[in-house]
């Protein structure tokens, strides 16, 4: 924890001595501040980010992973049962119904 805020302190100082600098040049420093923001906006989404991710175990992704290969297999499943419909509906003389979507 206390390295952390050490680190902390370093990054903050580190932005502050490039903030003094780049406030030399008028243009160059409303750049660099609005880079500054934006990029400390993106950190702080990141690291909402990643807590969320944290919620979720290992055990939920590999449910996705089952659910997303169950759903593949099932549509190859539904393509064969189509294709044996369709050849039992012309070998009986019966038509296949329409679905209107």
């Amino acid at each position: 924890m206390l390295l952390e805020v050490k680190k902390h302190l370093r990054e903050a100082a580190e932005r502050e001595q490039r903030l003094q600098e780049a406030t030399q040049d008028p243009k160059l420093s409303e750049k660099y501040i609005a880079a500054v923001k934006e990029r400390d906006s993106f950190k702080e989404q990141v690291g909402k980010l990643k807590r969320e991710l944290d919620a979720f175990d290992p055990a939920f992704f590999e449910e996705i992973e089952d659910l997303k290969y169950n759903y593949e297999e099932a549509l190859k499943k539904n393509v064969q049962y189509e294709e044996q419909l369709s050849s039992l509906s012309r070998q009986y003389g019966f038509p296949l119904p329409t679905l209107d979507s």
